[in-house]
């Protein structure tokens, strides 16, 4: 299927990483679904994390750090194990570089409408210090023709980014299990929401199980809990969106 909420590249070019090798991997949030100012379903949304680097541990480091719970007996179930850390931090300062974002996306089930919210951490190779946190929100409006963007940075010591449990705020912005909060002021656009979500689907692993632990490929990505539904409000420069399941 086509993407119908196609970005200028403007947007695009803002989007892209700004490392030169990066790692990706969907943490908790979907991926894809929206809403309007009307009640509607909200159905078929997944929840992500994206994880990057520039150049990552060595794979008995990252093995440990990814999978702590695997020994004994859960080395039965090494996947039931990776998904309890799926949404956890993985950056711990390290001065390779790392690019890692907690991100949610949601499409509506019948119109051509979509938000994206990313919570991310950025730290430029060599200069951990220099390490920032990123709030980011976009409104998609096919039927209108529009697409909304704002963006804020923040200090990493005004952020937290949990990295034995799934807590992450940027600013006042939060994101944690079945619930995420902030607003950003941009220079052209204010997007804030007030969202809950729920779902039982099990992470979706776009690689096999031992890539995840390796140094190869680069960029990972995993979907933490696909096809989630949300409710509550999201604010479009002052418009309210209800977004119903």
């Amino acid at each position: 299927m086509g993407n119908p909420f196609p970005l200028d590249r403007k947007i695009l070019d803002d989007v892209k990483p700004r490392i030169n090798i990066n790692r990706q991997r969907l943490v908790l949030l979907g991926r894809q679904h929206a809403r309007r100012p009307t009640i509607g379903e909200a159905r078929a949304t997944e929840i992500g994390q994206r994880d990057q680097r520039a150049n990552n541990l060595p794979v008995r480091q990252l093995s440990q750090r990814v999978r702590p719970e695997i020994n004994g007996a859960n080395m039965q179930d090494p996947l039931g194990a990776f998904s309890k850390g799926v949404n956890f931090t993985r950056y711990r300062g390290q001065r390779q570089g790392h690019y890692e974002s907690f991100f949610v996306r949601a499409n509506h089930p019948h119109r051509a409408q979509a938000f994206w919210i990313r919570y991310t951490i950025f730290s430029p190779r060599g200069h951990p210090a220099d390490a920032i946190g990123e709030l980011w929100a976009i409104f998609f409006d096919a039927g209108q023709n529009r697409h909304l963007a704002a963006k804020q940075e923040y200090r990493l010591a005004d952020c937290d980014f949990d990295v034995s449990s799934f807590r992450v705020r940027v600013g006042k912005a939060t994101l944690q299990p079945n619930r995420l909060e902030g607003a950003i002021e941009g220079t052209a656009h204010s997007l804030a929401w007030d969202l809950k979500f729920q779902g039982a689907s099990p992470p979706v692993l776009l690689l096999p199980l031992a890539l995840y632990q390796g140094r190869f490929p680069a960029a990972k990505s995993v979907v933490s809990l696909p096809m989630a539904r949300f409710s509550g409000v999201l604010s479009i420069d002052g418009t309210d969106v209800e977004i119903a399941d």
